[in-house]
């Protein structure tokens, strides 16, 4: 919400100037705010939270930040709230997890690591901001076999064991919120088909190559020892 008041009065009269805001918000998620200004960003007690930035209803400037149990149980908001600016998430992308090592490190150097999800009708992987604290399921989109994206399916997605093995994209996706939780339509692209078979202890990265199909779904194509 709007920057720190002077005095009540001064409060009354920002808190007014967000009333179509407000008003937006309580008939989204169906329960009565009473905000309050921030001195300056969320405090860091506040902990993870989405933020919107809703300047059609609302003064240049102000945000909004709303935690994430509140967003993730919430349906779309209206088109209002949904065509303006959220967060954007930071996700490391979990393509598969073992709760063994899936070969000889050996054999991983130098062959492939089948990954179980993708020869399903729905492959389902895990998208996790660890910034934020937030892990939601994604569902990947395949051309001819070959992965291009993600489009959301959803729902929160529980955490590998520490002790797991996990094959992950090598770099970080950026994906819009609206597009994480399913708001909107489309698929998020990806910066490369890089991945990294991780195991729980040292080294962290036993090998790296690219995802590829493999007969009716795909693998790791192991290039390089790491």
């Amino acid at each position: 919400m709007p920057g720190s008041a002077a005095d009540a009065v001064d409060m009354a009269l920002r808190l007014a100037s967000c009333e179509p805001l407000i008003r937006a918000l309580e008939d989204w998620l169906a329960l009565p705010l009473d905000p309050e200004p921030l001195a300056a960003g969320l405090p860091a007690s506040a902990g993870a939270a989405g933020t919107l930035l809703a300047e059609s209803l609302a003064p240049p400037g102000v945000a909004v930040h709303l935690p994430w149990g509140l967003i993730l149980r919430s349906a779309a908001p209206p088109r209002v709230l949904l065509g303006s600016p959220w967060t954007a998430l930071w996700c490391e992308v979990e393509l598969a997890h073992f709760t063994s090592a899936p070969g000889s490190r050996e054999r991983v150097r130098t062959g492939v690591v089948l990954l179980p999800g993708s020869f399903g009708s729905h492959w389902h992987v895990k998208l996790a901001d660890a910034h934020q604290g937030l892990a939601l399921t994604a569902e990947c989109v395949l051309a001819d076999g070959v992965l291009k994206g993600f489009q959301a399916a959803r729902q929160a997605a529980a955490n590998a064991a520490p002790e797991a093995w996990r094959v992950v994209l090598a770099e970080c996706v950026t994906v819009p919120l609206p597009v994480a939780l399913g708001w909107q339509g489309g698929s998020v692209p990806l910066p490369s088909c890089r991945a990294r078979l991780c195991g729980p202890g040292a080294p962290p990265v036993w090998a790296e190559g690219s995802v590829c199909p493999a007969w009716d779904g795909a693998a790791l194509s192991a290039r390089s020892l790491c």
